[in-house]
């Protein structure tokens, strides 16, 4: 239709609005497209590695080697492939690097980047390792005297988070590597440090069969399975959370958009209401008339979502950073599919459409000659606006209350928009926050030591330093897949500190359980909860007698002597020592070692790159909350040209204007900054509960008066720096205007 060339010329008129717009749009579908499309493809090539490469179903330590006859014969009569898993560590600077075999048939490795095993002399190693020590493919590194070239970067199913020890909370390439050379390589490396571990994969549902029967020919020293085991479950947990943010966040923005689009044609139609009854006496029908003012608003829903789509597809690969700062994830094939891109381009477009419609479709109810005399486009006084007293407070107070109440859309719209942009805000300030309390409380309400050694066996007396642990794993019956460790300590221990809840010590004459195994498997003092060894597969009762402030670990603790007794071991038995002091100990004797610096380092790394995710977040609420203030302002000052026309007349200054129309939207804003605290808490607890799904952590999501006054002080310096170019719209409008148009 030639009318829907008015179209260019009302766009050109309205710029600014459809614009800001166009910019909301683009920001969400392109975090839409770009976050959906790395959080998604990161799990399904976890997924498909884990496939291809036979992840483990179990892991396990035993007392004594099982040789090949013993494990071809388990294999036949339980249905399952089991695997020797050696791997021998060594120290080479400040760092542990374990060096791997080749695995033939569970846990095989797969290359990130660079090149395959090829001849002797070659290694792979992990990014973390990669990176933190400066390395490029080609450099050489010496093992136990053998000298290794670098060909490329190698990840592992079972070490998806790259820890050195189960208890280890985040990878730290500073500290830790894990690497892989070929079988003859491996086999020139003293054998001084090797471990000897065992993997099974279950074709059928046998392992409490196969448990027994190791149980019958042996001890088992350690039994993890893969849902338990933290440097494999603890990814599933997290990219989980990040697809439910991904999908949440860019709808807050999207309905932002939609709520400007129709506030912005509810006020854009009362001046056209001339143009409408004018066309509708010419002919034009309703569905004629809903088309055109249909098109402008199509034709930026698509343009801002195929813009949209380009800032998505171009920042999905930078994304993938979230979870490559803590995973060592294989390598990722963005996956675009058609489903996100089709739901990018047309959730948008009826929402915006169905939101226009709305506004176009109440002008279209007026008959034709009302629209003509445009008397409906005469703002009548609201029941809020006659609330108002004539005398009472000064003139400015009462302008301010009538642009605030005269127009409750607008300020919807400035509602929302301040309260989705403050909520950007404090989800980053709430992720930051308690990540950075977790990192400096978790590590010091219950564990005062700076050295934790492991025992490679049980051993049956006392150490000569240090003090002694002993520890035991179990899993909790009639809650699949949760796994405990008790753990026995000294009495008056010097390096565990036990205090409830309010700060009490707590005596270890009784079971204790830490705050977050009773928070995840929801016990409480006097509950009776029935564990079953991972070891021999005994069955044991426990009474809660107490429960630990620890928001962090699977730990139960009790007296060691008492937990021997109960596992039917000399009293004087233990797993690993306690030490304020670096110790030494036979070769061979240690399976790992602990340190809190290096555990520190890790958490630090993590904190680290959640500050510059903190700041992102800020950059969206900074584009959110520019846009819907400078919009709002804008149609503020357009619907008031012939009052600001009028003040200039009675002698105010430009100034006084400014001050007088664009301050009255300040309780909007503070409304809308009120809402985001309970809205952005609620939020973050949704993705807490599906981070932590598979950990025993308690994260507190608090939002503390400095970081509230922080976030304030963030949102008025946004919405008084964005004032400032309204201001020359107020400029531009002449005293001659407020005698146009008038009867």
């Amino acid at each position: 239709m030639k009318i829907n060339i008015r179209s260019i010329r009302f766009f050109i008129e309205h710029k600014a609005f459809y614009l800001g717009m166009l910019l909301l749009l683009v920001l969400s579908t392109g975090i839409f497209v770009g976050f959906r499309t790395s959080s998604v493809s990161t799990w399904e090539s976890v997924q498909k590695d884990r496939e291809n490469s036979c992840l483990e179903d179990a892991g396990f330590l035993y007392s004594r080697p099982i040789s090949d006859v013993e494990m071809g014969r388990y294999e036949k009569e339980f249905s399952l492939v089991m695997q020797e898993s050696a791997h021998k560590d060594f120290e080479i600077g400040k760092a542990t690097l374990r060096v791997r075999p080749v695995y033939d048939e569970l846990n095989k490795y797969s290359v990130v980047e660079g090149k395959q095993l090829r001849q002797s002399g070659d290694i792979l190693v992990d990014r973390f390792y990669f990176t933190e020590n400066d390395l490029s493919f080609g450099d050489t590194i010496f093992i136990d005297s053998e000298v290794f070239t670098i060909v490329g970067i190698v990840s592992f199913p079972d070490y998806v988070a790259m820890l050195k020890n189960e208890s280890d909370l985040m990878a730290n390439g500073n500290a830790f590597g894990l690497s892989v050379v070929s079988d003859e390589d491996y086999a020139k490396l003293s054998a001084s440090g090797e471990k000897i571990l065992y993997s099974v994969k279950f074709e059928s549902d046998d392992e409490d069969a196969f448990r027994e029967a190791l149980s019958e020919d042996g001890a088992v020293l350690r039994w993890t399975d893969a849902d338990n085991s933290p440097r494999i479950s603890r990814f599933d947990g997290e990219i989980k959370a990040i697809m439910v943010m991904s999908r949440i966040a860019p709808m807050f923005i999207l309905l932002v958009s939609c709520l400007t689009m129709a506030v912005i044609m509810g006020r854009m139609l009362k001046r056209e209401y001339t143009h409408i009854g004018t066309l509708s006496a010419m002919g034009y029908r309703k569905r004629e008339l809903l088309y055109h003012y249909l098109l402008l608003p199509a034709v930026v829903s698509v343009i801002g979502s195929g813009l949209g789509l380009l800032v998505g597809y171009f920042s999905a690969e930078p994304m993938l950073m979230i979870s490559k700062v803590e995973y060592s994830i294989p390598a990722v094939h963005l996956d675009f599919t058609w489903q996100n891109l089709m739901t990018a381009l047309l959730v948008p477009l009826l929402l915006m459409l169905s939101s226009a419609s709305l506004s176009i479709l109440y002008a279209l109810r007026l008959n034709t000659v009302m629209l003509l005399k445009s008397n409906t486009g005469k703002q009548k006084r609201g029941l809020l606006t006659r609330l108002i007293p004539h005398r009472f407070g000064s003139f400015r107070f009462r302008f301010r209350a009538k642009e605030l109440l005269s127009n409750l859309p607008r300020g919807f719209l400035m509602i929302a928009g301040i309260c989705v942009s403050a909520t950007f805000l404090f989800a980053g300030i709430l992720i930051y926050t308690s990540i950075e309390t977790f990192k400096n409380e978790s590590f010091n309400k219950v564990y005062t030591y700076e050295y934790q050694y492991t025992f490679s066996d049980v051993s049956m007396e006392n150490p000569s330093d240090g003090e002694p642990f002993m520890a035991q794993s179990f899993d909790v019956k009639a809650k699949d897949n949760l796994g405990v460790t008790i753990i026995g300590i000294e009495d008056n221990s010097k390096y565990v500190k036990l205090n409830d809840l309010d700060g009490k010590k707590i005596s270890t004459d009784q079971a204790i359980v830490s705050n977050s195994v009773a928070d995840r498997l929801k016990i409480k003092v006097g509950d009776r909860i029935t564990l079953t060894s991972r070891s021999d597969a005994k069955e044991y009762n426990l009474t809660v007698g107490a429960i630990a402030d620890s928001d962090l670990g699977e730990s139960i603790y009790m007296k060691r002597a008492d937990l021997n007794k109960m596992l039917g071991l000399p009293e004087n038995a233990c797993v690993g020592v306690y030490s304020n002091t670096k110790l030494d100990f036979p070769e061979g004797e240690i399976a790992s070692d602990t340190t809190r610096k290096e555990a520190l380092e890790g958490m630090n790394a993590t904190v680290g790159f959640m500050s510059n995710f903190l700041f992102i977040l800020s950059g969206v609420a900074m584009v959110i909350g520019v846009v819907v203030i400078y919009i709002v302002t804008m149609l503020l000052i357009s619907e008031n040209s012939k009052n600001i026309s009028m003040l200039k007349v009675m002698g105010y200054h430009n100034r006084e204007i400014s001050s007088l129309l664009t301050r009255s939207n300040i309780v909007p804003v503070l409304f809308g900054f009120v809402l985001s605290i309970p809205l952005a808490t609620r939020i973050m607890n949704v993705f807490f509960e599906e981070l932590t799904g598979k950990m025993y952590a308690i994260f507190y999501l608090e939002l503390k008066w400095p970081e509230i006054a922080g976030a304030l002080v963030f949102i008025l310096t946004v919405y008084f720096l964005t004032l400032i170019p309204t201001r020359r719209k107020i400029l531009s409008i002449r005293l001659s205007d407020s005698l146009k148009g008038r009867e």
